[in-house]
């Protein structure tokens, strides 16, 4: 194998490849990325290559403006390489998700940027579990607390009402996929979208039984009265906070 910066792997057999790279026969794997080209048993050449054409590239122009922080940059081929590793557990599958999360947020995509910020915080919480380190290119690292689920980089507050209904099903897709219990956090992102989307009873029942951060979930069943048009209840479920922010 032939690598981008011109190294070469002798010596060595690809036992298998699929999305997430090509592994060796000494337990090492490479990424698509890092490839320039290579050589496999005959019988497996053609994809081999096929993979290499629709992976490689796009995958080190990934890697390359995360490297340099061209966020804005990289959106077309985040966008592209995100349907194929969403689902998928690796390296470059968080790599691709934290690159269309920061990509989307450059661009001022805020609704559309929280699936691929749940899926890195799934990945994150992985690595956490199984005490791995997952490495990704530059020197910006994913600001998130794995205790709560919250990212100072993504506040579940939510402007624009039609972003918010498109993005509702994907949301619910990729929270339906992710680990259980779901960290408290992820409910009230989802809450806070839902409420954006103008379905105030779905996002009630998200928080029904939601015991952990008792202040945000108070805010957004504030926000769920006053949708309802009961804003004397909404007053009532922001007291103590109110009452806390007083003057003695």
């Amino acid at each position: 194998i032939v690598l981008r910066n011109l190294d070469i792997i002798r010596g060595k057999t690809v036992t298998q490849f699929d999305e997430d790279g090509v592994r060796l026969d000494d337990g090492s794997s490479v990424t698509w990325d890092q490839i320039e080209n290579g050589r496999v048993a005959e019988s497996l050449q053609a994809d081999f290559d096929t993979m290499l054409a629709q992976l490689g590239s796009p995958l080190y122009r990934i890697r390359q403006r995360l490297a340099i922080n061209d966020y804005r940059g990289l959106l077309p081929q985040a966008e592209a390489m995100y349907g194929q590793f969403q689902n998928r557990d690796s390296e470059t599958a968080y790599m691709v998700c934290q690159a269309l999360m920061w990509s989307r947020l450059a661009v001022g995509q805020r609704a559309a940027a929280l699936s691929p910020f749940l899926r890195c915080l799934e990945h994150l919480r992985r690595a956490q579990a199984n005490d791995t380190e997952i490495t990704l290119p530059g020197s910006r690292r994913l600001q998130v607390d794995l205790e709560t689920g919250f990212s100072p980089e993504l506040p579940p507050i939510w402007f624009d009402n039609s972003a918010a209904e498109e993005q509702l099903p994907e949301v619910t897709r990729t929270i339906a996929a992710m680990e259980k219990p779901h960290l408290p956090a992820t409910r009230v992102y989802y809450a806070t979208l839902a409420l954006a989307a103008n379905q105030p009873q779905l996002a009630s029942q998200v928080l029904n039984g939601l015991t952990q951060l008792p202040d945000w979930k108070r805010v957004v069943e504030a926000q769920v009265q006053l949708s309802s048009g009961d804003a004397q209840a909404a007053v009532n479920s922001l007291q103590p906070h109110i009452d806390s922010l007083s003057p003695e």
